[in-house]
């Protein structure tokens, strides 16, 4: 019975080198076990075999990024030496020729490993492997000055510090949304349609994570989220800020043991913010909304903005439009 074997080239690109090798040493199994196994072999192509590329290998750059060695006998840091280099060049069984006097190897690397090895630094990764990371020096730099906080930061130090004291979690989520609005900046290659334009505010998302919540009858979630929100037009004129938005209420409580229930009321709601600015010792005073951006996300009239002292718009406040609530 006559058999015949195919040789194919693997298909996840490993490397063929040692192919001819592996097909006479596969041959000699199958033989041991069927001696009187008839063995045809037929080529129909050859392989262009790559190659053999040379890398200067600096000793310099060796100590530079493998740092230091500890000294067996003394426990003192010192440097690898050249003759310890050349040994692990031999062990990688590589064909090197080395200059003393300027301190570098010229290596030949084989035809094995022609595809993991191509730079320098692929040289030193693999001293470093055989010597053992673990035997080099860790010395972390001394840090004099670890810096100040800026008035960027101190600001939203205190605010979170605030938020969390009122119960409040802080948020994370996407910068990329799906939003149908005329002034949104959508992306040109998106990955889904669900993140294909650029949040205009953080409160859609708010509402959106608090109606997923109650939908698996879990507790209302109070948070706030710091984000940047994008407007505008990407190649003429866009405008990027970072904001801080929250949402809170809608659990029911009661002052006293004897009382029912009820839910957050808006001027409640609005005690509770006034309060959250005295405690920020800031203060403000509150307008009729005429923001049509937040007409589809809060109440008509029960929305408010808050202004600052010299007219500046510090933000706006209100209650949940009942479409909105519903759809959630």
């Amino acid at each position: 019975m006559d058999f015949v074997l195919i040789g194919q080239r693997y298909e996840k690109g490993l490397n063929n080198s040692s192919f001819i090798q592996s097909l006479i040493r596969l041959i000699s199994l199958l033989k041991i076990s069927n001696p009187e196994l008839v063995c045809k072999i037929h080529t129909t192509s050859q392989v262009e075999q790559p190659k053999l590329s040379k890398i200067t290998l600096k000793y310099e750059n060796i100590i530079e990024i493998l740092g230091p060695i500890r000294d067996e006998l003394n426990n003192q840091p010192t440097q690898l030496l050249p003759i310890q280099i050349t040994n692990y060049l031999n062990r990688l069984n590589f064909i090197f020729s080395f200059d003393k006097n300027n301190s570098i190897w010229i290596v030949e690397v084989p035809i094995s490993r022609v595809d993991d090895i191509q730079r320098e630094i692929d040289l030193i990764e693999e001293i470093g492997r055989l010597h053992g990371f673990n035997n080099f020096v860790t010395d972390l730099p001394n840090i004099y000055n670890i810096g100040k906080e800026d008035f960027s930061y101190q600001v939203r130090k205190k605010l979170t510090s605030c938020f969390l004291n009122e119960g409040l979690n802080e948020l994370i989520q996407y910068s990329l949304v799906n939003e149908k609005v005329s002034n949104n900046i959508q992306l040109i290659n998106p990955l889904i349609t669900d993140y294909s334009t650029l949040r205009t505010s953080l409160l859609p998302k708010l509402i959106q994570i608090i109606g997923e919540n109650v939908k698996q009858s879990n507790n209302i979630l109070e948070g706030f989220e710091y984000g940047h929100v994008f407007s505008g037009d990407i190649d003429s004129n866009y405008i990027e800020k970072e904001v801080v938005s929250g949402i809170f209420g809608g659990l029911k409580s009661k002052r006293q043991w004897n009382e029912t229930s009820t839910t957050l009321s808006w001027f409640e709601a609005k005690g509770k913010i006034e309060e959250l600015f005295k405690k920020l010792n800031i203060s403000v005073f509150w307008k009729n909304s005429t923001l049509a951006t937040y007409e589809n996300v809060l109440h008509p009239y029960r929305t408010a903005e808050l202004y600052l002292p010299d007219q500046s718009s510090l933000g706006i406040f209100g209650q949940i439009h009942p479409i909105a609530a519903k759809k959630k």
